[in-house]
């Protein structure tokens, strides 16, 4: 199992809901359990800084200045998801952003190195034994999405 398999899964088993069975949520609990402390140590490594989170606030802040706004003074956003700029507007963005950018250089380098680092580990095994369940320790009621989510568990 990799990192990104152990997100998944932890996932998975948060969403999975009512299931009945002592042994299953027996399982079900201590699975979470420990995926929740390994989940904690690599979300403490790869936190954003405070500083980033500044840089981030005051991006916004220039994003919303400098973009067209609709007519009850909200700024546009478009189908893609990113504000929208005239032209004119755009340029002093840009330059806001650029003066911005060099102010907050080093903390910049350092989200986006961790960033790459996260999906490097993303990709990485992770030493994780998990507990199993037998397939007769499954309810009969229960759903694809549920079944989709134990599934890692069952021998």
């Amino acid at each position: 199992m990799n990192y990104r398999e152990l997100f998944q899964a932890y996932d998975g088993l948060v969403g999975i809901g009512n299931l009945r069975g002592l042994t299953l949520n027996l399982a079900i609990v201590k699975n979470k359990n420990k995926m929740a402390e390994l989940i904690k140590e690599v979300e403490e490594s790869y936190k954003v800084t405070d500083s980033y989170k500044e840089f981030e606030e005051k991006r916004v802040e220039i994003c919303i200045k400098h973009a067209t706004k609709d007519k009850e003074g909200n700024p546009e956003i478009s189908e893609a998801k990113e504000y929208v700029f005239t032209d004119a507007e755009r340029t002093k963005f840009d330059r806001a952003i650029k003066k911005l950018s060099k102010e907050y250089q080093e903390d910049i380098d350092f989200r986006q190195n961790q960033l790459k680092e996260l999906a490097e580990l993303e990709e990485k095994g992770v030493d994780f034994s998990y507990i199993t369940i037998k397939e007769k320790d499954l309810p009969r009621e229960i759903s694809t999405e549920q079944l989709d989510a134990l599934y890692f568990m069952i021998k």
